[in-house]
């Protein structure tokens, strides 16, 4: 089995590789699986990443381009014969003339993204080569591994055959993300993401307005993109909003009291389960691809009233705040990155499996 990836698989430095490198080890107890991964031009192999088998080096031109180079190279290492696992999808060479696909969705179908952002902006985007390529993977695997049920129903709507799509979730790092004491008693809502117009900021800044809530504070953190800039510069006046730019995660979960993430398409925010993991009770739209049941709220997309209504009633009651948080906590339990890794691990070798049996999918 092959595992090509684009993401620094086993990289302590983001989720993306930490997450990758748990369902390598999980597929390691069960069979043999060879690493492909890139390296950029310059830099060093971390000790933590020996177990890579082939590093492609690059030089890092723009993602699309760079991507296209990775894959190029990446396709020549793999055989006609070979269980071929994509921890990333854009790579239509490695993918291609293949019996034996695996591939991770880690977002929405890039049509059901490209028609969201049609609606909220009323505008229309040409979807990217790389995005064309993706709709082409996804449509060739045999197992496409999705992290939400709403991952799922993006995938199904442009017309991947349900019955190949399997959910996963996402992993956390649970000793990493943890429940404190807060000892201030400003009420505190954070927003955590790199926010273009797709992530809902500008839905959660609306209600905030209309919300008014004394001794309160609204965090937005991440990298906020230029068509997010307007927004931002409607709701200036709100004295009782930060923009924080590139923070501690942790740190910030830790002295929040709710975390809102109203966005309009996502596979499943790592963010949101960080929170949860955190101990903080969680509120999203219906396209946000939470993963809680009890530990937070989700509500309509597009809402301001229901999302006005989930941060007034945790503003109200402190006591529920704290018993969702718990709940919270117990549910991301469930995805830890060992969890994570064993769950995918069991699905890609059923399939596996079966490839080998019938030769042919």
């Amino acid at each position: 089995m092959k595992y090509v990836s684009y993401t620094d698989v086993g990289s302590k430095k983001t989720a993306k590789g930490i997450e990758s490198k748990s369902v390598v080890d999980a597929l390691r107890k069960r069979t043999e699986v060879d690493v492909i991964d890139r390296k950029r031009m310059g830099n060093l192999i971390p000790k933590a990443r020996t177990f890579v088998e082939k590093f492609i080096w690059h030089n890092y031109n723009g993602r699309e381009k760079s991507v296209n180079e990775f894959d190029e190279k990446a396709s020549k290492l793999l055989k006609p014969e070979d269980i071929v696992v994509l921890g990333v999808c854009g790579l239509i060479k490695s993918a291609s003339n293949r019996k034996k696909l695996i591939v991770f969705a880690t977002s929405a179908h890039p049509k059901s993204r490209q028609k969201i952002f049609e609606e909220e902006t009323g505008t229309f985007n040409k979807l990217t080569k790389i995005e064309e390529e993706i709709c082409k993977v996804y449509s060739i695997a045999n197992l496409v591994l999705a992290r939400s049920n709403f991952n799922r129903k993006t995938l199904i709507e442009n017309g991947i055959d349900k019955n190949k799509i399997v959910l996963i979730g996402v992993g956390v790092d649970l000793t990493k993300f943890t429940p404190a004491e807060k000892t201030e008693e400003t009420f505190r809502v954070l927003f955590l993401a790199n926010a273009g117009i797709l992530k809902g900021l500008q839905y959660l800044l609306k209600a905030w307005e209309n919300l008014n809530l004394d001794n309160s504070e609204l965090i937005i953190a991440g990298l906020m993109y230029p068509d997010v800039q307007q927004t931002i510069k409607k709701y200036k006046h709100l004295k009782n909003v930060k923009y924080v730019g590139f923070v501690n995660s942790r740190e910030y979960y830790q002295k929040s009291d709710v975390y809102v993430l109203p966005s309009l398409t996502e596979g499943s925010p790592q963010t949101a389960l960080e929170a949860m993991a955190s101990g903080i009770p969680i509120i999203g739209f219906e396209n946000s691809g939470f993963l809680c049941k009890r530990g937070g709220f989700i509500i309509p997309n597009k809402d301001v009233e229901a999302l006005k209504e989930k941060i007034r009633f945790l503003y109200d009651n402190p006591n529920e705040r704290q018993r969702i948080g718990k709940i919270a906590r117990e549910e991301a339990k469930e995805y830890s990155h060992e969890k994570y890794g064993e769950n995918c691990a069991k699905k890609i070798l059923k399939v596996a499996n079966q490839v080998k049996e019938r030769k042919e999918i």
